[in-house]
């Protein structure tokens, strides 16, 4: 594991990672935060010394996300400027830290996909397949089910991949490194196909298929 990530500032794990710079920490803001952070810059600042500056000398954090999965909504609109607010908080310490959001693969978001584009940091994106094809679901097959010429698909994850890929260049938007910081089975819906035992099935070729090393079979897509 090179990589973790928690929803918000838990000091109990972040202690427990002080000291380690192998693993890169991602952290995030709470969406119950985001109305107070909104407020202007000088919040933010506050919200930043004391949620990540404690950690800075011994932690090895790499993001922050501004808040989960709330575009659109109802306070999506309050996203982008405070992750402008922190991008500047953060480039006036000169830090490497990345600051982007997460988005469900479903949902369409061009305005914060230009911000990652200029500020160089990933896209995350959850991606959740749904079991409309047991086998295209759970990467049990190596047959090509779905061929949307001139590519082919044998599993659902990577055209779901690949989908977001097409809608944000066709919004001008082109090498955006994206990175999958969320998926595994569904636990709710879908009837008898929600088990346990077809979840394993799920997360084990998963993790076989990352470290195979294969990615999409779209050209402008890319795994990491």
């Amino acid at each position: 594991i090179t990589n973790i990530r928690i929803f918000d500032m838990n000091m109990d794990v972040l202690n427990t990672f002080r000291g380690n710079h192998d693993i890169g920490i991602m952290v995030g803001v709470k969406n119950q935060d985001l109305e107070a952070l909104l407020a202007n810059e000088d919040a933010v600042n506050t919200w930043f010394v004391t949620n990540i500056e404690p950690y800075l000398s011994d932690v090895n954090i790499t993001f922050i996300t501004v808040e989960n999965e709330i575009i659109p909504g109802e306070i999506g609109s309050y996203v982008l400027p405070v992750m402008h607010s922190l991008t500047n908080v953060v480039k006036s310490r000169i830090l490497p830290i990345l600051i982007s959001t997460t988005v469900e693969n479903d949902q369409p978001w061009p305005v914060v996909s230009t911000f990652c584009r200029r500020f160089h940091s990933p896209s995350p994106r959850t991606t959740y397949p749904d079991p409309i094809n047991l086998h295209l679901a759970i990467f049990n097959t190596d047959t090509l089910v779905v061929q949307n010429w001139p590519i082919g698909y044998s599993n659902m994850f990577y055209m779901l991949f690949d989908v977001f890929v097409w809608a944000i260049e066709k919004e001008g938007i082109k090498d955006l490194p994206m990175v999958v910081i969320e998926t595994g089975w569904p636990c709710a819906g879908n009837g008898n196909l929600i088990t346990p035992e077809i979840a394993s099935i799920y997360n084990n070729n998963f993790v076989k298929h990352v470290e195979s090393g294969k990615g999409p079979g779209h050209r402008r897509g890319q795994l990491q």
